[in-house]
């Protein structure tokens, strides 16, 4: 996870992704403090997902502390009311297959398992469940 981390959460690798023209992010916050962010794609084509114009939801992420509390509800809703103003055709996203709690909470939102794909996690490859929601 550390090398994980230390790629991909770096001040340069950050600005990078906050410069990329296809992805937005938002702040989820509570009492104004950050407790978690959402950062969508779009135009996001992928070969497993089965539609022309696809929104993908790169990161939901929460504080631990948070979850539960309906904050994860209002990005996803935020998510696909976007993916809507967009015109898409579908949301897409990426989930660990050791993680039911995200996996049945993206299926409480419509999502179903369309393909799968490897992720590597420092030397180890991980297995994540492709999952899309038709809009």
């Amino acid at each position: 996870m550390a090398a994980f981390l230390n790629k991909h959460f770096t001040p340069e690798a950050v600005a990078i992704e906050l410069a990329e023209p296809a992805c937005e992010f938002y702040i989820a916050e509570m009492a104004d403090e950050p407790v978690g962010y959402l950062k969508i794609e779009f135009p996001a084509l992928n070969t497993q997902v089965p539609f022309a114009n696809p929104l993908k939801i790169n990161r939901l992420y929460l504080l631990r502390q948070y979850l539960g509390m309906g904050l994860g509800d209002q990005l996803m809703h935020f998510s696909v009311e976007k993916a809507k103003l967009l015109g898409c055709d579908a949301v897409w996203l990426t989930v660990w297959e050791h993680n039911p709690r995200a996996i049945s909470f993206y299926q409480k939102w419509g999502f179903y398992q369309a393909g799968t794909d490897d992720f590597t996690l420092g030397d180890d490859i991980q297995l994540d469940y492709l999952m899309v929601k038709s809009l």
